[in-house]
């Protein structure tokens, strides 16, 4: 239960620091072409994988 906690508190800081900045910007900001390249990329995923590395490309690349 502590990892849990743990990666719901990093899940929250992430998206606050997001919604900081979010107030400054354009209202739409098209998703630039590498991050379209990146996730378009990638394939399906077959088996999980560890929710810290889910939530570091959520912070590299959302």
């Amino acid at each position: 239960m502590d990892e849990l906690r743990r990666a719901g508190v990093r899940a929250a800081e992430i998206m606050a620091g997001h919604l900081e900045g979010v107030s400054d910007g354009p209202v739409w900001r098209p998703v630039p072409a590498a991050e379209r390249a990146w996730l378009g990329g990638l394939p399906l995923p077959e088996a999980g994988r560890p929710l810290d590395e889910l939530l570091d490309d959520v912070g590299e690349h959302v």
